[in-house]
């Protein structure tokens, strides 16, 4: 007992063994007493919610959520080191992290809390259409960042940093920062321009470099877009800046295009029939009547070809891939359908060979 006792008062730095013990048991206890009392803490904060009508005590709860384990880490930090002899010139710089791991938790929890209301309030009514989701994502973004800055300042001033040094510094570099991130710096005003100018919005479909889909987010340095197969590309906002963008969603109605070959032996009276058929099938869809065109318009390698040209009333390419193609498979089976009523075949690639002797 005698030796166990001369082990635990041992000295480390002035400290004796067991003061060392005690500080590691309560860090390394942090982790499942905290999880157990940030868990009993939400479900008891998300029973009071439920009850209540007003969003306020909702955008509360979800901002305090990440700052809860912040702030328990602070304090198992200080009961840690309370366990401890320490000198003045340590006891200064624990004082210093303890300070830190207090006020961070704190500026997450305003920050989230504000930029939350903030886009509650920018909403109105909750819907958000395409271009108001944009903009507000846009300048939720901005304050974040811009609280992040003026709170992380405030930080280093309270932890006895020289801010007016801190600060002239910043001019000096930020010239030598603007000169090795002008790429950065050209992706956000690209990213700014972009939802200014009205390119495109959040959710709306576009076609950039043979790429199809939808915009997910607009950032301030790139704008991610999720494929037809799912896919997310993440695109630097300049590359979108200085290229063409098709905005299909901003495209009024559907323009189709058929084109339909039939064999060289097809007779004038046929081909007249070809093109009224593929007229009258065009005709039974919702189009606009006035701008639908059927011509028999080229002689090709081994067909003659008939191309219609039409534009849809309802049907857009805001409309899914299987309304867009089911509208195009009843035209297609209504032409099948009748030409084989009528007798006329549709051509296929041939190849006649004259052999001399």
């Amino acid at each position: 007992m005698d030796y166990l006792m001369d082990i635990l008062n041992y000295k480390i730095i002035y400290n004796e063994l067991w003061r060392v013990i005690v500080s590691l048991l309560i860090l390394v206890s942090y982790f499942p007493i905290s999880s157990i009392v940030i868990a009993y803490i939400r479900r008891k904060l998300k029973n009071f919610t439920d009850k209540t009508k007003g969003k306020i005590d909702n955008y509360i709860v979800e901002s305090l959520s990440p700052s809860l384990k912040m702030f328990t880490f602070a304090f198992s930090f200080y009961f840690a080191t309370s366990f401890l002899i320490l000198d003045s010139e340590v006891k200064v710089i624990t004082s210093k992290i303890f300070s830190f791991l207090v006020i961070v938790p704190i500026v997450f929890f305003v920050v989230r809390f504000v930029t939350a209301m903030l886009s509650h309030f920018l909403q109105g009514n909750g819907k958000k259409n395409r271009e108001q989701a944009t903009t507000i994502d846009l300048i939720v973004k901005i304050v974040r960042i811009s609280m992040f800055l003026i709170w992380g300042l405030l930080i280093l001033s309270n932890l006895w940093f020289n801010i007016s040094a801190l600060i002239a510094g910043l001019w000096v570099g930020g010239i030598a920062f603007a000169l090795a991130a002008q790429d950065l710096l050209k992706n956000l005003f690209s990213g700014i321009a972009l939802i200014f100018e009205k390119t495109f919005y959040k959710w709306e479909r576009i076609y950039f470099q043979n790429y199809d889909g939808n915009i997910e987010e607009v950032n301030l340095r790139s704008t991610k877009v999720r494929t037809r197969d799912g896919a997310v590309l993440t695109i630097p906002n300049a590359m979108l800046s200085d290229n063409i963008v098709e905005n299909v969603d901003k495209a009024p109605m559907l323009r189709e295009t058929i084109t339909i070959g039939v064999t060289y032996d097809t007779s004038i009276e046929k081909l007249e029939k070809a093109k009224e058929i593929i007229y009258n099938a065009i005709k039974k869809e919702d189009i606009q009547e006035d701008r639908c065109w059927v011509y028999f318009t080229e002689f090709g390698a081994f067909s003659l070809n008939i191309t219609a040209r039409f534009f849809t009333n309802r049907i857009t390419m805001k409309d899914t891939w299987g309304i867009r193609n089911e509208f195009k498979d009843r035209i297609n089976f209504e032409i099948k359908k009748e030409f084989e009523k009528e007798g006329i075949e549709i051509a296929f690639p041939t190849q006649t060979l004259n052999i001399k002797k």
